[in-house]
C-alpha cells in the first residue's frame, strides 16, 4: 500500500469541507507525470489543508511564502489549520457527478477519515523533512498527489507526540505553540537576569521550586520556563515587557495551559496555598 500526501490551500476550505463530508476528493486535470491515477483501494492519504505563519508564532519573513522553492523546503514551515489522515475506499475514477458547486473536478478518489488534528506545528523538528516535502510537492503540482516515504500509522504517532502537550487555549492554540511564541531568547534572557539581580538565583515564581537547589548550578538557566502573564497565543500581543514575564517550572507551567482559557497565575497561587493547608 501506498501513502500519499495533498495539500489542500486555505482558498479551497468550502470544496475540502466538501469532500469530507461526501468522502471523496477531485482535482480538475492531471499534471504532467501525475500519480494520481496510481491511488488504490487500501492506500492511505494525508490531507494537509492551509498553511500560515503567525507573526506572534513564526517572526521570520519568508518572502513570497507559501510559494518557495523547493530546494528552500525548511522555509515550507508554519501552522497547519488541518491535518486529517483516511484510508482510500475506491481508487482512482472518472466521474462527471456534481459533488462541489464550482466545477466538476473529474479525477477523483473515495475515502475514509480516520482522525483529524487541527492547528499542528508543521516543521522540520516536528514531522520531519519527508513530510514538509511532500506538502510543498503537492503544493507546486496545485492539489495534485504527492507520494510519501511516511506510513499513516507512523504519522499518525508523529502527529500525536507534536500534540501530546497541547492544551487548548482561545482559538485552538497550544502550549506547544504558546511555548514557541516564548523562545525570544534576548528578552528571556534579559527577564532572567534581572530575576538574579533582585533574588540572587532562579526560581519558579509559583511553587518556588528551584533547579539550582536541587540539581545545581549548571541547569539554573536552562530549565527554567518564562511565561507571559497574558497568554500571546490568546491576544497576539507582539510587544513585551519584562514585567509582562513571569518565571516557572515546566510542571507549574503546564498546569496553567491546561485551562481554556490559560488559568490565571494568582489563581493558580491560591490554589496551592488552599491544598497545603488541608493537609
Amino acid at each position: 500500500m501506498s501513502t500519499w500526501v495533498i495539500y489542500v490551500a486555505g482558498i479551497s476550505k468550502k470544496n475540502y469541507d466538501i469532500g469530507k463530508q461526501y468522502e471523496t476528493w477531485g482535482i480538475k486535470k492531471l499534471v504532467k507525470n501525475s500519480h494520481f491515477k496510481n491511488i488504490k483501494n487500501g492506500d492511505d492519504v494525508i490531507f494537509i489543508h492551509n498553511i500560515t505563519r503567525p507573526n506572534n508564532i513564526f517572526p521570520d519573513k519568508i518572502p513570497g511564502f507559501p510559494r518557495v522553492n523547493f530546494k528552500n523546503f525548511k522555509n515550507f514551515e508554519g501552522l497547519i489549520t488541518e491535518i486529517s489522515l483516511a484510508k482510500v475506499t475506491e481508487g482512482y475514477s472518472y466521474s462527471n457527478e456534481i459533488i462541489w458547486p464550482d466545477d466538476i473536478y473529474p479525477h477523483r478518489f473515495k475515502f475514509q477519515k480516520k482522525e483529524t488534528q487541527k492547528n499542528v506545528l508543521f516543521t522540520v523538528e516536528d514531522v520531519g523533512e519527508n513530510l514538509i516535502k511532500s506538502a510543498l510537492t503537492s503544493f507546486h503540482l496545485k492539489g495534485d498527489i504527492a507520494p510519501s516515504q511516511t506510513e499513516l500509522l507512523l504519522f499518525s504517532e508523529i502527529v500525536h507526540k507534536v500534540n501530546d502537550s497541547h492544551f487548548a487555549l482561545e482559538g485552538g492554540a497550544s502550549y506547544k505553540i504558546h511555548k514557541k511564541i516564548e523562545r525570544n531568547r534576548k528578552i528571556i534572557e534579559s527577564k532572567k537576569e534581572e530575576f538574579i539581580k533582585q533574588h540572587d538565583k532562579l526560581f519558579c515564581e509559583i511553587c518556588n521550586f528551584s533547579f539550582e537547589d536541587v540539581y545545581g548550578a549548571a541547569l539554573k538557566r536552562s530549565s527554567i520556563e518564562c511565561h507571559h502573564i497574558n497568554p500571546l497565543a490568546e491576544n497576539g500581543i507582539k510587544e513585551t515587557r519584562l514585567s509582562d514575564l513571569i518565571l516557572l517550572c515546566p510542571n507549574c507551567h503546564r498546569v496553567l495551559h491546561q485551562h481554556n482559557p490559560c488559568l490565571d497565575v494568582e489563581k493558580l497561587i491560591a490554589s496551592m496555598k488552599s491544598t497545603s493547608k488541608s493537609k
